[in-house]
């Protein structure tokens, strides 16, 4: 890499980490916070779901705009602004509606990711994508960890309305860094995909049922890490030190397992490893309303976190399994709007579960909806070959086998 390249790729990288640090600072203690306010246990679901409905919507359209017109860094830097308008709206909200239009709004920062990502990989040669991909991942965990960690003890020094403040500034930060790097030149080459290609990528039976196992997941981990676990928490007695550390465990294990897959599937292989890594997220998950401390939630989550943790790199890997070089980016837009539907109805519908049948029914069904990706990861990985019809299939596969990273 040109020393040049170097130099704002590193900026870009501080960038995305302060970009995802803005967007996980209030996370664990967003739920909480709506309850004050005064939002019933359907609203708090609908509140934390909104995040995923506006990035369900927004993804491929913001992907397609941003290959049209071959800029990644303006959307970059809106995406660090509308992180910063949305973080001080919810911490200026007085009822929970407003709360659900800004943490909706924070959705729309997020989506805006599919454009960052593509902008640093521009500053690796094709042969190094694979480590590219690993920098985008890892700097996600480390802004999910770094905000989550330090959300709960800014609510317990200075209050509910403290993390929404300092994701303000840290946004601003993200997006002064970001002014800062120039558009990499290998993308201006890039080949635009159309909307039809998308929609012919999701007849590939392979991505179809990883990109559904990965939005059960999703909705799972949603659900219960972004809504209800806080939630629970705070039952137990918890501090708002401690729903922080109860949402970082849950990023640790998951950055955890993630970076072992490599290993573990050589060991263990795709289809064994699903089915353990699902089997962890039934048990840690059919576990928490029988939980009678905090110290041993927090062990639950750390285990869940290395269960879904182990499982989502290899959805990720099946889902472009048989996708030639060129059509990968946009199979990949699907499989990422797909799994957003995920991150909406499960906190949605845990929510109406919750105020109907008690927070423990928000567990039995995210510990059914676990085994249901099980059953759908281990479905793609049987998928051995996507037959080539004209007219009917557009993938074939890749040259070689591929191993999830």
């Amino acid at each position: 890499m040109p020393s040049t390249h170097r130099h704002h790729g590193f900026l870009l990288s501080l960038g995305i980490a302060l970009f995802w640090g803005s967007l996980y600072v209030y996370y664990p203690i967003l739920a909480p916070y709506a309850k004050v306010l005064g939002a019933n246990l359907a609203q708090v679901g609908l509140i934390v779901g909104s995040y995923g409905l506006t990035q369900a919507i927004l993804r491929i359209p913001l992907g397609l705009y941003a290959d049209w017109r071959g800029i990644r860094k303006p959307i970059a830097l809106l995406g660090c602004a509308v992180s910063l308008v949305g973080a001080v709206g919810l911490a200026l909200a007085r009822t929970p509606e407003q709360v659900f239009w800004f943490r909706a709004l924070t959705g729309v920062a997020a989506a805006t990711w599919v454009a960052s990502s593509v902008m640093l990989a521009g500053y690796f040669p094709p042969r190094r994508a694979v480590r590219a991909s690993s920098l985008a991942v890892f700097l996600t965990a480390a802004g999910q960890v770094f905000g989550t960690s330090a959300g709960g003890l800014l609510a317990d020094r200075w209050g509910w309305r403290a993390p929404f403040l300092v994701a303000a500034g840290v946004a601003f930060l993200g997006g002064v860094v970001v002014a800062q790097v120039a558009e990499p030149p290998s993308l201006a080459t890039r080949e635009p995909a159309t909307l039809g290609q998308i929609v012919g990528y999701a007849r590939s039976r392979q991505l179809l049922l990883a990109s559904l196992a990965a939005a059960l997941l999703q909705y799972v981990s949603t659900a219960t890490t972004g809504g209800f676990v806080p939630l629970y928490a705070q039952s137990l007695g918890a501090s708002p030190a401690q729903l922080g550390w109860v949402t970082t465990v849950m990023w640790v294990g998951h950055g955890l397992g993630a970076a072992l897959v490599g290993i573990l599937v050589e060991r263990l292989g795709e289809r064994r490893l699903l089915l353990l890594g699902a089997l962890v997220m039934v048990a840690t998950t059919l576990a928490v309303p029988f939980c009678g401390s905090v110290l041993l939630l927090i062990g639950l989550r750390a285990a869940y976190g290395l269960g879904a943790g182990s499982i989502l790199p290899v959805l990720m890997g099946l889902s472009i399994k048989f996708v030639r070089e060129e059509g990968r980016a946009a199979a990949m837009g699907f499989y990422q709007a797909v799994y957003g539907v995920g991150m909406f109805v499960g906190p949605s519908l845990s929510g109406l579960l919750a105020d109907r049948w008690g927070t423990a029914a928000v567990f039995w069904s995210g510990a059914s909806v676990s085994l249901g990706v099980g059953l759908l990861a281990l479905l793609a990985a049987s998928v051995q070959e996507v037959p080539q019809r004209e007219g009917r299939e557009v993938l074939v596969p890749a040259e070689g086998p591929q191993r999830p990273e």
